[in-house]
């Protein structure tokens, strides 16, 4: 029982990694997201109207009705990672700051290092270049509701 739970912490904080390393993509939809779900419900009928053959009101109101829940539900999600990754990255860097943000960057953004390398570059042991790795990873599953045991 013990192997399988170290196996599904390490593929947990692997999807966690992953989830940091797509932060500014995230970050990137949502705002996309916002931007389209605003512009959806800021345009007036009579912007809609100037369009050819548009009256002004959805044909299918099933289908509106649909795509809302659908940004909602987008939104939703992504806001719940960004956030996640956000409270996480401002509770590690708290102590530490400059050092702390300058391994997130490396580790998660800048693949060009090693663990071996971000500790040089950073004058830290190996070991802490995991553990802050595990640190931070732990925090944006704290953040998520996520548990890291079966």
């Amino acid at each position: 029982m013990k192997i399988a739970n170290q196996e599904y912490k390490r593929k947990v904080l692997a999807l966690l990694e992953l989830e940091v390393k797509l932060y500014k993509e995230t970050r990137h939809a949502l705002d996309e997201e916002i931007i389209t779900a605003v512009w959806e419900k800021s345009a007036s009928r009579e912007d809609i109207a100037v369009l050819p053959g548009r009256s002004g009101r959805t044909s299918d109101p099933t289908a509106k009705k649909a795509m809302q829940i659908y940004s909602s539900a987008v939104i939703g999600e992504l806001d719940k990672r960004v956030r996640a990754i956000e409270r996480a990255m401002e509770e590690f860097c708290a102590k530490d700051a400059e050092r702390r943000r300058s391994f997130i960057v490396l580790r998660f953004w800048d693949s060009r290092y090693t663990n071996t390398g971000i500790a040089m570059k950073l004058s830290v042991g190996e070991a802490t270049v995991r553990r802050w790795r595990s640190e931070l990873l732990v925090l944006v599953a704290t953040y998520l509701g996520w548990r890291l045991t079966p």
